[in-house]
């Protein structure tokens, strides 16, 4: 999150030319904790930055903007997220939209205005009391659409773009970056290896899905294993049969064959009563501490105050958490690793959370998943 947070300033200071101090904590944006949608934020952060900005690109920007916004409020999450902010300072502090709303402003309401589903957005942080601060500073400095690098440069202009080193080089004597290679399995035996690709039916495949399931897929071929399709339904919240359905008809078309399905759901019982017996053996413990506090503690390698609660403590907060009652919704399951560890992931993680809302395979049975 600290890295999209920076992308952002950098794009408000050198981009948009506007030196107003950012409170993240008064601008009422969601925080995410998902890397997928963290990584989304900062592509629409770039994408602020360069689509939105080119003289080139700037209607196709908005052309793009628009039909993303057709079907959703907001551009990454279910609130307003680093990515709608950028988004609607670039073009607060753009003069050719500013032009396009003045002009349309005149026109009669019945005339149907352009770029609707984006002007919701502008119009919707234009008046949320979180922005007005940075709108004000922002709307004092309207920054020019630039003009894109030509193409077409001339020989005489590509030829001073050439290095010395380069001139006069055969094509033979240049080095080019191999393709890549799959890594070795030390110690795999023919017939013996097991994969498993675990998506998780929060959305449709993407890249990241189709390397991961043809790597796997790969090493099942060559040693005449085994791959197992695992969905991970631990996220109540986003998992839809629509998604599920979808990757089961997306990786016969990659040429991925499976020899087990199954879901994580199918153990949750075993799961739980795993978790029960580590916080009897004391390697995890409840903890109710908020989570900016236990974030803080993370980044300062500090333990919590929870850590030293009794063996029996822990089983009766996570009896609460089962129940779904007012204090198990507030409380976690962490595992007891090592707070001072220089590997973050390292740090308690946690393995155990409450989500109330029902799960697309066991309904409200459960009141908590792993994390």
């Amino acid at each position: 999150m600290e890295a999209v947070k920076s992308d952002f300033v950098d794009l408000v200071r050198t981009v948009l030319q506007c030196s107003v101090d950012i409170d993240f904590g008064s601008l009422g944006i969601q925080t995410l904790q998902d890397p997928r949608q963290l990584i989304d934020v900062a592509n629409w952060i770039r994408f602020a930055r360069i689509e939105l900005s080119s003289t080139d690109n700037f209607d196709k920007a908005l052309n793009e903007l628009d039909r993303c916004l057709e079907h959703r409020s907001f551009l990454v999450a279910d609130a307003v997220t680093l990515a709608d902010i950028a988004i609607w300072a670039r073009l607060l502090c753009n003069d050719s939209w500013q032009q396009l709303c003045d002009k349309e402003a005149k026109n009669s309401p019945s005339v149907k205005k352009s770029y609707p589903n984006l002007r919701r957005l502008v119009d919707f942080l234009n008046h949320l009391p979180e922005t007005h601060k940075l709108g004000e500073a922002l709307g004092q400095n309207v920054v020019p659409l630039q003009k894109s690098i030509p193409n077409n440069l001339s020989d005489e202009n590509v030829a001073r773009t050439k290095t010395p080193a380069s001139k006069g080089r055969a094509a033979t004597d240049m080095k080019f970056e191999e393709g890549g290679k799959f890594s070795d399995l030390p110690g795999a035996e023919v017939g013996k290896v097991v994969v498993r690709f675990p998506p998780e039916a929060s959305g449709f495949m993407h890249i990241g899905h189709a390397k991961a399931a043809l790597l796997n897929y790969h090493y099942k071929e060559i040693f005449k294993g085994k791959l197992i399709l695992r969905f991970d339904d631990t996220n109540p919240a986003k998992e839809n049969a629509v998604f599920e359905e979808a990757i089961l008809n997306d990786l016969p078309r990659l040429g991925v064959k499976w020899d087990d399905f199954t879901f994580t759901s199918n153990y949750f019982d075993k799961m739980i009563d795993m978790c029960t017996q580590m916080i009897k053996d004391g390697k995890a413990y409840a903890d109710d501490t908020d989570t900016e506090t236990m974030r803080s503690q993370r980044e300062e390698r500090k333990e919590s105050a929870c850590r030293k609660n009794s063996v029996e403590k822990n089983l009766a907060m996570w009896k609460a958490m089962q129940e779904g009652t007012e204090a198990g919704l507030k409380t976690c399951i962490r595992a007891k690793i090592d707070m001072s560890s220089d590997n973050g992931a390292m740090r308690d993680p946690t393995i155990y959370r409450c989500k109330l809302e029902p799960h697309i395979r066991t309904g409200t049975k459960y009141k908590y998943v792993s994390i």
